[in-house]
């Protein structure tokens, strides 16, 4: 690694997180865009600009000299020794991304972006017409892309497949934890809503009243 001060290099890697962030707000406009604005016959363009921005962002924040960066930051006490700094912070969140972004094939990443694309307009259509048969062949080309990249990152040591993909939304989250507070909370749910149609099918609608 090239010599630099300790603040110098994370002058830097803000830098590269900036650029990479900018780029990533770009592809997040195309995304917005879609959902709004778009043309309806520019899917198939706009799908291929959603996969070469997500390489090109995902280019940046998997670079070699990104991860020397992140490694001389780590190794400065006067960056990290008071852990709950933001500039502490800002470290470990950016070492976290770049080790998840690291395990991720570029065409993979460029893969997801390219068929998500087109599975949401796909998606839209297919509701308009009420027609779920045309979207499933997206729908199982996302869930095995998905399954690629859950195999790439690799299930936590505490956790399972899924975890994987948990910790991008929620770090340090399991599936275990979400399914011991939503299993109890279907179960009541589906009482109520039985115990709601059985009082409803009890109502004279003609004047209101329960029989």
């Amino acid at each position: 690694m090239t010599t630099a001060t300790t603040t110098q290099a994370y002058d830097d890697l803000c830098t590269l997180a900036k650029e990479a962030g900018t780029l990533e707000s770009v592809s997040r406009l195309l995304g917005w865009d879609q959902e709004t604005y778009m043309p309806p016959g520019a899917g198939a363009a706009r799908a291929e600009q959603a996969a070469a921005m997500a390489a090109i962002v995902h280019e940046k924040r998997t670079s070699p000299r990104y991860g020397e960066l992140i490694a001389a930051c780590e190794s400065d006490a006067s960056l990290t020794s008071d852990e709950g700094s933001p500039t502490a912070r800002n470290i470990r969140e950016m070492r976290r991304e770049y080790d998840r972004a690291v395990k991720l094939p570029g065409e993979l990443v460029g893969e997801l972006a390219r068929v998500g694309s087109i599975a949401q307009d796909a998606w839209k259509k297919a509701r308009e017409a009420s027609d779920f048969d045309a979207f499933l062949p997206h729908l199982e080309q996302m869930l095995e892309l998905t399954r690629r990249k859950a195999e790439c990152l690799g299930a936590p040591s505490d956790g399972e497949l899924y975890d994987a993909l948990l910790e991008e939304y929620e770090p340090g989250g399991r599936s275990a934890e979400i399914e011991a507070i939503f299993t109890p909370l279907a179960q009541r749910l589906s009482s109520l809503i039985a115990e709601a149609g059985i009082f409803a099918s009890s109502i004279d609608v003609s004047g209101g009243v329960p029989l």
